[in-house]
């Protein structure tokens, strides 16, 4: 949505617009979802709710106090109950990519691993197909209820003042979110950042191709940035679920061991079973995955340094003044 015929308006009316039809992106994900529910279309939806959750966030100082931190909540439980779904989709490909260059030892380790995600998987499929829809037609009504009503407020900024603050202070605490991650590959920061570049480009997506000010080049810009940073939360989250599923393969791997020795006291059957060791075979898995974390953290520090995000929120600025320019006829947005 262009916010060119809203700038001028009163803040809280134009960010009720824009919420809305994120509103109305997020129910035509759900109804696609619904109707055909696959990768493709659990990720239009997982990143409709995500855009419409962040905006709702990043947009509250504009909203009059319509949207409340329960329709937060709603939202984000929501967002979550999509995620876990997402996430094992992503784990489950790279896993794929990974058996290439699985030696012959390993493939049992790797066969587990794939069983445990798509496991995983299938539950979070059925939470979806249990609860999604129900859920989701709650939040969203309720939702819609708060935000379509707009009563005046004497001396209300415009939009485009509303948004300038708002692109200002995202602007800087992307900058912050970066200065703390420079040098330090810190999951935990980068995963900050990331958050911080998402709520950042959300905002300014809407101002993409703006006659007053275009955001489609910063967009882009953060577009790349997220991307980046997504590799390492990628990365990270699948070696902390490497990390949980190593006791449950030793636990099954006892429990295959004990049943030869039930089967065969004499250890022969012991000996052959331990030919394909399930903790080892996995623990040479995690260090592939350690390796991913380590090379993902190069491009951060190599295509992003200070001087680079200084200038992207530099610009940020610009636009930010740009949309409170005094424009022809002495008229301020």
């Amino acid at each position: 949505m262009k916010l060119d015929d809203l700038l001028d308006g009163a803040a809280a009316k134009g960010a009720r617009s824009l919420c809305l039809a994120l509103l109305d992106a997020a129910q035509e994900a759900h109804e696609a979802f619904a109707a055909k529910p696959d990768a493709d279309t659990l990720h239009d939806l997982r990143v409709a709710l995500r855009r419409l959750r962040t905006s709702l966030r990043a947009l509250t100082p504009l909203l009059a106090a319509s949207v409340g931190r329960k329709s937060l909540r709603r939202l984000g439980k929501l967002a979550r109950t999509t995620a876990a779904a997402r996430e094992a989709d992503v784990q489950l490909v790279w896993l794929q990519a990974l058996r290439e260059h699985t030696p012959p030892g390993q493939l049992a380790a790797l066969d587990w691993l794939v069983q445990h995600l798509e496991a995983r998987r299938a539950a979070c499929q059925a939470q979806l197909d249990a609860g999604l829809a129900r859920r989701f037609q709650r939040a969203q009504s309720r939702l819609r209820a708060r935000l379509e009503p707009h009563r005046a407020v004497a001396a209300e900024t415009s939009l485009a003042q509303g948004l300038a603050g708002l692109l200002r202070a995202q602007g800087q605490a992307l900058q912050d979110a970066m200065a703390a991650l420079q040098g330090a590959r810190d999951i935990e920061a980068a995963h900050v950042a990331r958050i911080e570049a998402k709520r950042l480009r959300y905002l300014l997506e809407p101002l993409r191709e703006g006659k007053r000010a275009d955001a489609t080049a910063l967009v882009a810009e953060l577009r790349e940035l997220q991307d980046v940073l997504g590799e390492v939360h990628d990365a990270a989250v699948l070696c902390d679920d490497l990390g949980a599923a190593l006791p449950k393969a030793a636990a099954a791997e006892a429990r295959r061991w004990h049943a030869a020795l039930a089967a065969d006291p004499s250890g022969v059957a012991l000996k052959a079973a331990r030919k394909q060791d399930l903790v080892a075979g996995l623990l040479k898995i995690d260090a592939a995955a350690h390796v991913r974390l380590h090379a993902a953290f190069s491009p951060v520090e190599t295509a992003w340094p200070a001087p680079r995000v200084a200038h992207l929120v530099a610009d940020v600025n610009a636009l930010a003044q740009a949309l409170v320019a005094v424009r022809e006829g002495g008229k301020r947005a």
